[in-house]
């Protein structure tokens, strides 16, 4: 049972120690921090519940038991929850609904002290057994965690080998930690411990990859544009699709910085949606994103800027800060041309302004605020 202590005190410890990184708010966006932080906090009360319920299993003090148990039961489920609202990162009403699952099993675990639905306090023993529905909660525990999983995998593909393998171990590591717990004859207290330790590895992999990936819109970063920008150099064909905000000092300055952040949060997740498939979405600057496409036709890229006008259409009706627009050029590099990366880069750039003069021209009553955009006009 000490060792069974140490374990709970261990995770409780790894559970402060990632709220207080967390706090800091450098590895995550916003939202993905803040359902981090609410799944680890939980977890950390899931273990100074395990730690009183520890003390009534040794004890035989039975209902204490059973109220430790209820609580345990009850909050499990919304850890997962929040796991998964981590990987999402979106606030969709289909996301909220996503809690009743969890919300049914804290009702259930509650009601269970008296109809014993989840748990049986055995009197001659005092210690608390499995209930007939006890297979519910893992039910639960588990669609979260197959859903946060299947979000993680999303983005699974653009991380290199090294995150790759790292992610893993964490997955493998939180498996060999529940296992013991579910099999083990006597009270063994290991799950959650390793739950939180598993809470610290995955803001480590964060922290691995903040220096590849913009944290505000999970696109990549300029850092990654300029490693892609060296392999592009011996490369014979591939098309580059530059973007702009249009008006996004605009929105700054009349609605405040958050409007705009949430500008950009919604020219990212409309760019990477119609290119997730065709190629490799970076945020350059800004409110600036190039989308490098590798050995593709011109008519897929082609459809794919029809999808994301589409998009950001939809996009743009349901946002509460109104009309977002964004300009874009495309410029291609193919085995015949004999322009260099900057040269391609520079082309898409200039078309993409020109895309931004005719907006602006045919909305004089938006501010033309952007400097480039003056400096253009200016010769």
């Amino acid at each position: 049972m000490e060792a069974n202590r140490s374990l709970i005190f261990l995770g409780i410890m790894m559970g402060l120690f990632s709220i207080a990184a967390a706090a800091k708010g450098k590895a995550l966006n916003p939202k993905r921090n803040k359902y981090y932080v609410c799944g680890v906090a939980i977890g950390v009360l899931i273990l100074l519940t395990e730690f009183l319920e520890s003390f009534f299993y040794e004890n035989n003090v039975g209902f204490g038991y059973v109220l430790t148990q209820a609580v345990v039961d009850s909050l499990s489920p919304f850890v997962a929850y929040f796991c998964y609202k981590m990987m999402v990162g979106k606030n969709r009403l289909v996301d909220h609904l996503m809690i009743l699952p969890a919300v049914s099993v804290a009702i259930i675990s509650c009601a269970s002290i008296k109809t014993e639905w989840f748990f049986v306090l055995n009197q001659e023993t005092q210690k608390v057994e499995n209930g007939r529905f006890f297979w519910y909660t893992f039910c639960v525990a588990a669609f979260y965690f197959l859903m946060a999983i299947l979000a993680y995998l999303k983005n699974y593909r653009d991380y290199g080998v090294s995150e790759k393998l790292f992610s893993i171990a964490i997955f493998v590591f939180a498996v060999f930690g529940i296992v013991p717990q579910q099999l083990a004859i006597e009270r063994v207290y290991c799950m959650w411990p390793t739950m939180e330790v598993g809470f610290l590895l995955y803001y480590v992999l964060y922290l691995m990859l903040a220096s590849k990936y913009d944290v505000l819109t999970d696109c990549l970063n300029r850092k990654s544009f300029a490693d892609e920008q060296e392999r592009l150099m011996t490369e014979d064909q591939y098309i580059l699709v530059f973007m702009d905000v249009n008006g996004l000092k605009d929105i700054n300055d009349t609605l405040g910085h958050e409007a705009g952040d949430r500008a950009i949060i919604d020219a990212g997740t409309v760019t990477k949606k119609a290119f997730r498939k065709l190629g490799k979405v970076y945020r350059t600057g800004g409110d600036e994103f190039c989308i490098i496409c590798r050995n593709a036709h011109k008519e897929r890229v082609s459809i794919a800027l029809e999808h994301f006008e589409e998009n950001l259409k939809v996009v743009s009706a349901k946002r509460p800060d109104g009309e977002l627009n964004i300009s874009y050029g495309v410029a291609e590099h193919d085995s015949f041309s004999t322009y260099k990366f900057n040269e391609v880069y520079a082309k898409a750039d200039e078309l993409m302004y020109d895309m931004k003069k005719r907006f602006y021209d045919e909305h004089p009553e938006k501010e033309r605020r952007n400097r480039r955009v003056f400096k253009k006009e200016e010769k």
